[in-house]
């Protein structure tokens, strides 16, 4: 059974009715209607309530009261306020007289008296306390009911907001004219990229309002202030947004945070962001400083639950999955390896120790956006190392917020360190400021360790403020830096880390692409390469012949010198043989890329040139047949035996001989007679010269057999 309490509220058929007092002596209970502004208390007694409680119709409600909060409230209401709460403390303990019609309506007219105020003011003000729920606060002006906010004013002939200061000809806004106006806000300024409101409004004026214009009549036309207010009124500001600026732009740059990036964060390694920009400064070259060389690619890599910057990259490559995977690999790797393979122990005056720096583990998941990981480029990454990569989608810079965060952070406190070494500006672009190459000082190793030196300060005292603690945390760590809170969930949160003890980490982080092997050894990228002396690639590589095998090559688009492919397991590697590739010992991948299509473009000039040659020799070749068929007479000849055939060449042979020393032998002087040729007839022992030398050919033929 419910229990009886004061303040409850019942609801009796279509009425709500709030208990003000309970009598236990009397047995009874005085309740008022909450619904009637104008009812006064009521009592009723234990039965018959009781007798109420058995009906289906009368039931508990479940209501808490809303009170609005004095410190918003101006001064005016406030005194009003504090009028009501001492008419009600004049008589709020006189319970449970004050219920009473009779008494009630007396003691108003002597409190009217005493605060000289009408008798009407103490009975509204009392009704509304116990309505209310006999508490101060709800004598509060209710300011949230007044004005209508939020509410749309139902249109009239009186014009509805403002009056315009310098006119009051504006056109009263109806119901159509409010749906002409926002489709107009619509159609000319939402669906089109750069249009400002003013030029929305004068293009919608020209479509619907253009007779009215010209003609001056300003009291049928609408203002850009209601075409402004109604076109808004509609489409609110997450909208409008969203409309103009699209909404890749909007979730990148205005969209609104609610979540931490630890959620679902266990520990370090949990999740590494990584991420690459352009930096902000521009370069010279090691050899000549005052050679410009532009502006290096800076990569981060960040541990989500510490805020730990693990790796770092700076080059001169543009991004790729090759530079995504070597600033992994400096994000995995001892850092006193990674200083020295990076070559930056170079500058004596710097250098970083893996106590200050003790970030050598595999992660559990990476997150990146769309670009350099995406693609199965990086299966490799997930297979081979077993990182779970996660991209994001595009233009959402806001779900990598801790690795973005890092590039403005440590390139503030870098463009602070002095003026006028290269550092560009918010408007480098803008015309009249100075050129930031002409001020570049720095090289590449240079800006390397000062972005190194400074990532080693925020590591080891950078104080995060706004990191998001735990009971247990605030207990270990109360001023967290990364490095402490790194150390600390190493040992204390349950994180997935990984030890670095992978065989040829670097080989396996390298870009992959198909080849071929076959007898002659493996072609790659249109270069041979010869396999290292392997018995069981050198078995296959003599039952294949000049089949081919398909494989999956690992290599460094930096150095084509050598690449790797892998057999049972191992990771085999393949030089480039010098003998059948001189051309591409010392270049890279786009080099040679660029010089065969070079190449390319010669071989094509040059079979251009032989299809013109070849087409021209054909036809001199075709003009030469027509014209020896028309020469050749139309009649059979005597016989096709080889006999025959022998003898009409052997005098076709004669004649050319002769030809050919006719030409060569001295020219006959002008003045010189004319030499007769006489054909002589073949003698007797010319035919049996003949007969002999065909008995010689015959037995020469049967002594071959």
């Amino acid at each position: 059974m419910k229990q009886l309490l004061v303040n409850q509220i019942w609801q009796l058929k279509n009425k709500c009715y709030r208990i003000l007092y309970i009598d236990r002596e009397i047995e009874e209970i005085f309740w008022i209607n909450s619904d009637d502004c104008n009812s006064l208390p009521e009592s009723i007694g234990f039965e018959e309530f009781n007798q109420l409680k058995k009906n289906d119709y009368f039931n508990l409600l479940d209501s808490s009261d809303e009170y609005g909060d004095p410190s918003t409230y101006k001064a005016k209401s406030l005194d009003k306020w504090n009028t009501y709460c001492n008419i009600v403390d004049l008589a709020k303990s006189e319970e449970p007289q004050i219920y009473l019609n009779s008494y009630f309506n007396r003691r108003c007219s002597e409190i009217a008296s005493q605060l000289g105020v009408s008798r009407m003011l103490p009975r509204r003000v009392f009704l509304k306390y116990w309505k209310g729920g006999k508490v101060n606060l709800a004598l509060l002006p209710k300011l949230n009911n007044s004005g209508g906010k939020g509410k749309e004013r139902k249109p009239s002939t009186k014009k509805r907001g403002r009056p315009n200061t310098f006119t009051k000809n504006n056109i009263n806004v109806d119901d159509k004219l409010k749906v002409l106006l926002q489709a107009g806000f619509k159609k000319f300024y939402l669906d089109i990229e750069h249009a400002s409101l003013e030029t929305a409004y004068e293009n919608f004026l020209q479509s619907k309002f253009y007779q009215e214009t010209l003609n001056r009549e300003h009291s049928l036309i609408p203002s850009s202030t209601q075409f402004r207010y109604w076109g808004e009124k509609k489409y609110p500001a997450h909208e409008r947004k969203k409309r103009k600026l699209g909404l890749k732009i909007f979730n990148k740059d205005f969209r609104t945070r609610t979540e931490s990036s630890l959620i679902n964060i266990t520990g370090p390694g949990s999740v590494y962001q990584i991420d690459s920009t352009k930096a902000d400064i521009e370069l010279v070259s090691s050899i000549d400083r005052s050679i410009p060389v532009g502006s290096p690619t800076l990569y981060f890599v960040s541990d989500v639950f510490s805020r730990m910057i693990v790796g770092v990259l700076v080059t001169l490559d543009e991004p790729s999955y090759y530079t995504a995977a070597r600033a992994l690999y400096n994000a995995i790797v001892p850092k006193e390896q990674f200083f020295k393979e990076e070559r930056l122990n170079e500058i004596s005056a710097f250098e970083i120790k893996n106590e200050d720096w003790p970030c050598n583990y595999i992660p559990d998941a990476i997150v990146a956006d769309r670009a350099e990981l995406l693609g199965h480029q990086s299966n490799n990454i997930i297979q081979d190392l077993g990182i779970t990569i996660e991209n994001t989608a595009a233009y959402r810079a806001d779900l990598k917020g801790v690795v973005e965060n890092h590039f403005r952070v440590l390139h503030t406190r870098i463009k602070g360190a002095d003026k006028n070494f290269g550092m560009k500006g918010l408007n480098h672009k803008q015309r009249g400021v100075r050129d930031a190459r002409k001020d570049a000082v720095l090289n590449l190793k240079e800006y390397y360790i000062a972005i190194l030196s400074e990532v080693l300060v925020y590591n080891s005292s950078k104080v995060l403020d706004a990191y998001p603690f735990d009971e247990q945390l605030i207990l270990d760590i109360p001023s967290p830096t990364p490095l402490k809170l790194w150390n600390w969930g190493i040992k204390n949160a349950s994180g997935k880390l990984r030890p670095n003890n992978i065989p040829e980490l670097k080989q396996r982080l390298l870009p992959r692409k198909n080849g071929k092997i076959n007898k002659n050894g493996l072609r790659f990228n249109k270069l041979w390469y010869n396999i290292a002396s392997n018995g069981k690639i050198l078995n296959k590589q003599i039952l294949l012949q000049n089949k081919a095998l398909v494989v999956e090559v690992l290599y460094d688009p930096f150095d084509l010198r050598k690449v790797y492919i892998y057999h049972d397991s191992e990771l085999v590697e393949c030089a480039l043989s010098k003998s059948r590739n001189p051309i591409g010992i010392e270049l890279n991948e786009w080099e040679f890329d660029a010089h065969l299509t070079v190449t390319k473009k010669a071989q094509y000039e040059n079979q251009l040139e032989h299809k013109s040659k070849a087409v021209e020799s054909l036809s001199r070749v075709k003009e030469i047949l027509n014209n020896a068929k028309k020469k050749k007479l139309k009649k059979k000849t005597n016989s096709l035996k080889p006999s025959k055939i022998r003898d009409n060449k052997r005098l076709e042979r004669n004649v050319t001989r002769q030809e050919s020393t006719s030409k060569s032998s001295p020219k006959v002087a002008e003045n010189s007679k004319e030499v007769k040729v006489i054909k002589l007839e073949p003698s007797k022992d010319q035919e049996e010269l003949k007969q002999n030398e065909k008995l010689d050919f015959f037995r020469k033929l049967m002594k071959d057999e």
